[in-house]
């Protein structure tokens, strides 16, 4: 029988963590760090993060924390392997309280050093090409590398003003980056890269399921009886193991309702040619065309209760008007606003829906570390390259001996896209709290258990 030679999937090596002061001296830090938290998100070009320090070393003073200092971070896994190596700069010092006489606990904050180069960088230029090409053109400036998918767009002309940094224009221009179906943009950045990511909508509902099995919820607690039993077998079911789930706002058809998310009318106005077109959007429409293997669109009916009117996909909680100029510029290059054929206008709709319709179904685990640091044969899981595959039991008491498809709640249950993670490193021991959407719907959702009525 095999011994795994950690004791939990919570465990990793350790993480070595050194400050450059403004002058260029180094100090390590490491001995002082309680808690380490990095921060992903599909929403952000960056990755940050924060450091608690127990300083009982005068590190406050010997350091002099401005907001100018640079801090590099390496962690390693429970062999030595360095598996995280990433310089940020710290950004503040968020909170700073006295313990007592000889100590004090403080946070700081920091975030990748393309972030700190941004807000100090402002220029004006002309800048033409598909957006996605605008975007990795700006950022250029700040010497960040952009892997980038390829849009549906037309080549447009964009006059970059003061007023925007680089991250605002690479923004904006994200924000005009869709596929041929309308489907949005999204651009993050990696903890374990310097290079940001544009990927579509498409794209990460085609990503791959991480691992072999699924990550699983369950309140019973599988702990090591004695040191010979505690086998791979075992060490793997538990890294796969979700330690808590929550969902919070899930279903918030108000809040939908007001990010133009489910039914809305546009109006696209054309000031050079003086004439106007409508054109609707049905979020019914736009998942349609996306990838539905399990039919997660047919979450919606064709009729609701009479006090409530018509479906909602058929309702206009939105009328938005949008000046369109039409070839302002020669060449046969457009304005950012601008579109060959007004059915094309139909992708800035669908794109801000979709967008939107993303937190209708949010959830947030806690997971054991050891799948995302790159221990495994299966590799990591990481943001934008891995879906989430969930299995919750249902809402009843169990007592007998059912199988786990009758156990599964066929709701909450399936395949997520993960859109935020904290990695948290503390008490020596390193967890992921993941952010997730839902991919899908089970195809036997429609026989799960109805309620009785009975308690």
């Amino acid at each position: 029988m095999v011994v795994q030679p950690q004791p939990t999937p919570y465990d990793f090596g350790k993480f070595t963590i050194t400050v450059t002061r403004a002058d260029g001296t180094q100090v390590e830090i490491s001995n002082l760090v309680i808690e380490l938290n990095f921060f992903e998100s599909l929403r952000d070009p960056y990755v940050s993060g924060s450091l608690m320090l127990l300083d009982s070393a005068n590190i406050s003073n010997f350091v002099n924390f401005r907001g100018q200092e640079t801090v590099n971070i390496i962690v390693t896994d429970f062999f030595g392997a360095p598996r995280i190596d990433k310089t940020f700069a710290i950004t503040s010092v968020n909170k700073q309280e006295k313990l007592n006489d000889s100590a004090s606990a403080l946070v700081l904050n920091f975030i990748d050093i393309h972030m700190y180069l941004n807000k100090k960088f402002r220029f004006s230029k002309k800048l033409e090409g598909k957006p996605e090409q605008i975007l990795q053109q700006i950022l250029s400036e700040l010497r960040v590398s952009v892997s980038a998918e390829t849009s549906s767009q037309s080549k447009i002309r964009f006059i970059a003003p003061f007023s925007m940094s680089p991250m605002d224009i690479a923004s904006l221009m994200k924000n005009r980056c869709t596929t041929q179906n309308g489907m949005p943009f999204f651009f993050h950045g990696s903890l374990y890269s310097n290079t940001l990511s544009l990927v579509s909508l498409e794209t990460l509902l085609n990503q791959p399921t991480y691992g072999s099995r699924e990550f699983k919820y369950t309140s019973v607690a599988e702990t090591e009886t004695n040191r010979s039993s505690y086998t791979v077998e075992n060490f793997e079911s538990l890294s796969y193991r979700i330690a808590s789930i929550s969902m919070e706002q899930n279903q918030d058809v108000i809040k939908l309702f007001d990010a133009s998310a489910l039914g809305s009318q546009y109006m696209y106005v054309d000031t050079i040619e003086d004439k106007a077109q409508e054109r609707r959007f049905r979020i019914t429409d736009a998942l349609g065309k996306l990838l539905n293997p399990n039919d997660g669109a047919g979450d919606y009916s064709i009729s609701l209760p009479e006090n409530l009117g018509d479906p909602i996909h058929e309702s206009v909680t939105n009328y938005v008007s949008q000046i369109t100029t039409r070839k302002l510029f020669e060449n046969g290059l457009f304005s950012y606003n601008e579109e060959e054929e007004i059915t094309r206008h139909d992708y800035k709709s669908i794109n801000r829906g979709l967008r939107s319709f993303l937190t209708k179904a949010y959830i947030v685990m806690q997971c054991p570390g050891y799948n995302f640091l790159g221990s495994s044969a299966e590799g990591r899981v990481e943001l934008g390259k891995n879906l989430f595959d969930v299995y919750i039991p249902k809402d009843l008491p169990i007592d007998g001996d059912f199988n786990s498809d009758y156990i599964q709640d066929k709701k909450r249950s399936g395949k997520y896209v993960i859109t935020h993670m904290r990695h948290m490193f503390k008490n020596a021991q390193y967890s992921v709290i993941v952010g997730a959407v839902k991919h899908d719907n089970l195809p036997t959702i429609d026989t799960e258990q109805f309620y009785s009525g009975e308690t």
